[in-house]
């Protein structure tokens, strides 16, 4: 616990002065997000700790349409407080810095897209199914190469850097997919955008961001 707040201090006392005429409400959001981040970490909620910090990123990051991830909006500060919460309580096993030291350096890859599904798969969270395997309906849970929500493990049996993950909730996907039932002509796509196709902006944007904050053993 003290080590986190004194974690916590130096990075207000580095950021202080950029951030003096900081809207005092989204401080106050953040104090009380912080506090509920490290009540469910402490007592090992895995699952509750993942929702909080996905909501909260993905609230900054994830554009309301599918404009390109806007990851210079989670801050250096920011980032360092949370991957260090994550670190302090998961004994060094989960955090963003952790999930960045398991991507292979992105020139070894063929592909772009190649290096995200590798990455993800370290992660566990990229399932390399044989496309013959999958359903022929591609907006299916049966095609999803990437988990849903409930496919996470919130737990310390996870593999090293499975979580924080930043999805997007099974429920809403799923309601998506059903075509004949979505409220919209584009929910289906929406849906494979929030699933899939995102995961190949959101992981090279956090592994440039995490190099940026300096949060990467080079």
């Amino acid at each position: 616990m003290k080590k986190l707040q004194s974690l916590i201090l130096a990075i207000a006392a580095f950021s202080f002065g950029r951030c003096l005429f900081a809207e005092p409400l989204l401080a106050k959001q953040a104090d009380t997000f912080y506090s509920d981040l490290e009540s469910a970490l402490m007592s090992q909620d895995w699952e509750t700790a993942n929702d909080l910090t996905r909501v909260w990123v993905g609230s900054a990051i994830f554009p309301p349409n599918y404009d390109p991830v806007q990851i210079e909006a989670l801050t250096c500060e920011t980032l360092q407080i949370i991957d260090g919460m994550w670190q302090q309580y998961s004994g060094g096993q989960f955090g963003f810095s952790v999930q960045g030291a398991l991507a292979s350096p992105p020139s070894q890859a063929a592909t772009h897209i190649a290096w995200v599904e590798q990455w993800g798969d370290h992660l566990g969270w990229y399932q390399f199914t044989p496309l013959e395997k999958r359903s022929a309906q591609w907006q299916t849970r049966e095609s999803f190469a990437w988990k849903l929500s409930d496919e996470i493990n919130y737990s310390t049996t996870a593999s090293q850097g499975h979580l924080p993950w930043v999805g997007e909730d099974a429920a809403r996907i799923i309601a998506l997919s059903e075509a004949d039932k979505a409220p919209c002509g584009s929910c289906s796509y929406e849906a494979f955008y929030m699933q899939s196709v995102r995961y190949y902006e959101y992981l090279p944007a956090l592994f440039h961001r995490l190099q940026t904050c300096q949060l990467l053993n080079e």
